[in-house]
Order: C-alpha cells, then structure tokens, then sequence
C-alpha cells in the first residue's frame, strides 16, 4: 500500500498492491535476481482504511471494487492486482 496527499484538492490517494510471490520465486544461483511468479487468476482481497476523521467521499477507480464507508473506517473488496482509492477530506 501506498498513500499520497493532495493538500490543493484535499484529497488522499491510497495505492494497494496484489501481489504475493511464490517461495519458488527466487531462484538457487544469483539470488539478487527475483523471477516473478506467473497470476494465473485475479486476486481477490479486502481492505480497512481508517482516518481521524470522517471523509466526505470515499471512491474505487475499479467498476467492479465494493467499498463501504462507516464513520471514519472504509471497507473494500477488490478483484484486480492494482486498486486506487480517493478519499476526500
């Protein structure tokens, strides 16, 4: 995860990330060298975003993301590797 803050939009951009490499991943020669592991289906996770205070708007760029906010907690579900959060203070 990754969180910038736009203080002229009063605006935070919350970055999260899908990724968990295989153990298999880095291989037995050359171990500076990482080698990927292949996503063969689009993870699927969920998220907590809590804040002072309550936001104004709290959105998922992802048509297909599920987010919820209660008071100052937001609550996501994402289905894709990379989800951007904007949450308007």
């Amino acid at each position: 995860m990754e969180a910038t803050d736009d203080p002229a939009s009063r605006q935070y951009h919350v970055h999260l990330i899908a990724y968990a490499p295989a153990p298999t991943s880095t291989p037995p020669k050359n171990p500076p060298y990482i080698l990927p592991g292949l996503i063969e289906d689009t993870p699927m996770y969920r998220a907590r975003i809590h804040l002072e205070d309550r936001p104004r708007n709290v959105r998922v760029w992802n048509k297909d993301a599920r987010i919820e906010v209660n008071g100052e907690t937001a609550e996501l579900q994402a289905n894709d590797i990379h989800e951007l959060v904007t949450v308007e203070y």
